[in-house]
């Protein structure tokens, strides 16, 4: 059975190289990612873009890590939205944010996505059956504010053009994870070269929310850089 946790849980363990190459096969391959394909360091995050701390990953920790380690760190994008029992929308962003990967705009989409987040989260907390619809309308004028192909866009989201790869993304994670035995997981969670962070964790010590000895990202990626020299 899947247990979804969130915020600042902590499971951290090595994966074995040989299920991790199952991850990480083809990954790559019309993921979204930032940085260089021969970075010393990948990152792949499986995100919900309704969950409050993958949005705190996302406009904290992300930007810190992009601005300390540029190219030295490959950062790459995958979908978990969590069911629709606990975030109606996730499901319908994930497709939007890939509607948009499509016309190779997706990290501006992605970042609107969480910065509008608690407005998008208010229409389904205000009307729990008509506001999915209204978030749908949302992402649709997120994408006319990109200046998309919104014909194109809408047409993606609406006929579920792109459900599959969202699911393709999940079954990545499951898969994986119950290969490891490990039935303890939410959003945000995060393989670091191999090694395996459920939590909006802060960046480094000196970063809201830290307490003493809780992981950080930096030390998880310095630690990694040094590994590999």
């Amino acid at each position: 059975m899947k247990h979804y946790r969130a915020g600042w849980t902590k499971y951290a363990g090595i994966l074995s190289l040989a299920v991790a190459g199952v991850l990480l096969s083809g990954c790559l391959a019309g993921q979204p990612a930032k940085g260089s394909a021969n970075a010393t360091v990948t990152i792949i995050e499986f995100s919900d873009f309704q969950c409050p701390y993958c949005a705190r990953f996302a406009t904290q920790t992300l930007p810190r890590i992009e601005a300390t380690y540029g190219d030295r760190v490959l950062f790459v994008f995958r979908n978990y939205p969590l069911p629709a029992d606990m975030h109606p929308y996730a499901e319908k962003a994930a497709e939007a944010g890939e509607c948009a990967n499509d016309q190779d705009r997706f990290w501006e989409y992605h970042d609107l996505l969480f910065r509008n987040q608690a407005q998008l989260s208010g229409l389904v907390q205000a009307e729990p059956t008509t506001g999915v619809n209204k978030v749908v309308d949302e992402l649709k004028r997120f994408a006319a504010t990109l200046n998309l192909d919104v014909t194109r866009f809408s047409s993606c989201l609406d006929r579920g053009e792109d459900v599959e790869k969202v699911q393709a993304d999940q079954k990545a994670l499951v898969d994986t994870l119950e290969a490891l035995g490990i039935t303890q997981y939410g959003t945000p969670c995060f393989f670091i070269n191999g090694e395996f962070v459920v939590g909006a964790y802060p960046f480094d010590e000196n970063s809201p929310g830290y307490q003493a000895g809780m992981f950080t990202f930096k030390a998880a990626i310095d630690k990694a850089l040094a590994a590999a020299q």
